[in-house]
């Protein structure tokens, strides 16, 4: 009895000593520039300098702020968080500030990038009618929606001019496609 009891004092001394090493953690969805790096972790969105260092809370809302996203300019960070019910799309200056809202969808809504122009790159499930999902454009000054008129496309990224988008229909987050030797209806194409 007396050696279990030595153990379990030992075992809690051990959790109770400072830690002399860096904190650890889970760092996801990394977006960087030249300049900065922005990830995920804990909940909120980090950002550091591009070279490494320290990095600090750029969000601390208690809702979890996901997917950071740069844009062109590297001026703002496009991210998905469920602030007031259902996951919309956010923006906010990559210097500082408070979120802003773009989309208004009531959910449905996942971010995919940005376009060389500027504007936030979207695929929308919340749409009526036979397709399932659609990409979009948003005007982050009007929050005008412009449809991508590809059928089924899901994820999707333009090249530097902007004169080609490059795309995918279905895929990963609607079928698990990455299943060895998969070659069902729902392919990603």
């Amino acid at each position: 009895m007396r050696s279990f009891l030595m153990s379990s004092l030992i075992g809690c001394a051990a959790f109770a000593l400072p830690a002399t090493a860096q904190t650890q953690g889970y760092y996801q969805t990394p977006t960087a520039n030249d300049n900065v790096l922005i990830f995920a972790s804990e909940g909120d969105l980090w950002q550091t300098n591009a070279a490494g260092g320290t990095a600090f809370r750029m969000t601390t809302h208690p809702e979890a702020e996901t997917s950071p996203m740069l844009s062109p300019d590297g001026a703002w960070v496009a991210f998905q968080a469920n602030y007031d019910g259902p996951s919309e799309i956010y923006i906010m200056p990559v210097a500082g500030g408070a979120p802003r809202q773009v989309t208004f969808g009531g959910g449905g809504v996942a971010l995919r990038g940005w376009t060389p122009d500027g504007e936030v790159l979207i695929v929308n499930r919340n749409i009526p009618g036979p397709v399932q999902r659609i990409l979009q454009t948003v005007d982050i000054n009007t929050f005008v929606t412009t449809d991508i008129p590809l059928m089924e496309a899901d994820q999707a990224a333009f090249n530097e001019d902007g004169s080609t988008i490059f795309f995918t229909r279905y895929g990963l987050s609607m079928s698990n496609d990455n299943a060895v030797q998969y070659r069902g209806g729902a392919m990603a194409l």
